[in-house]
């Protein structure tokens, strides 16, 4: 029995231990972004849509019109479902979560926020840090790839602390990346 068990366990750290080398791998070897112009309003809706959590209410803002920027579409979607965890996970059951898109001449700008216990008293400034994390089965690899994101985009990733509790993520993308339709400038 006491033999099972510490097979068992040792089975259980080399499952972790192989979660975690194949992170620090995706993390060492980000793609180059193939820029091409893509809709926020999409990018967000599909990121949002793989979090069917009915205990969870996710609200969606999006603007009525689209909101195109020069991006990679797969990088900036792995980002953004990304930011969409964290909340689902930082949250508990009836609370809710809030993503945004908003965009004007200087720029673009995605927010998630949630009503979570918000960020931990010196983890907002660290965070985004490879190997921060507050999760017990975490690689703490999640936000330190969004920011690489960000920044291969010409952008960047802002963690604030929302005033009515809970955490506000913003991914802010500079007007010369956005490509605004008429009728919204």
């Amino acid at each position: 029995m006491r033999f099972q068990e510490s097979v068992n366990t040792v089975l259980e750290e080399i499952e972790g231990l192989q979660r975690l080398a194949s992170s620090f791998s995706e993390l060492a070897r980000l793609p180059v972004p193939e820029l091409r112009t893509v809709d926020l309003r999409d990018l967000v809706g599909a990121a949002v849509a793989g979090f069917p959590d009915a205990t969870r209410r996710i609200q969606c803002e999006l603007p009525p019109e689209p909101l195109e920027i020069e991006g990679d579409r797969s990088l900036l979607r792995q980002a953004l479902t990304n930011l969409v965890k964290n909340a689902v996970e930082a949250t508990h059951d009836g609370e809710c979560i809030w993503v945004r898109v908003e965009g004007d001449s200087g720029g673009a700008r995605v927010i998630v926020e949630d009503e979570g216990t918000g960020w931990e008293p010196g983890l907002r400034e660290q965070a985004h840090e490879p190997y921060v994390t507050t999760k017990p089965e975490g690689t703490g690899l999640g936000l330190s790839l969004v920011q690489r994101t960000m920044l291969q985009h010409g952008g960047y990733l802002e963690l604030e602390d929302r005033p009515e509790g809970g955490a506000r993520v913003t991914l802010v993308f500079p007007g010369t990346r956005v490509k605004m339709s008429p009728e919204a400038s």
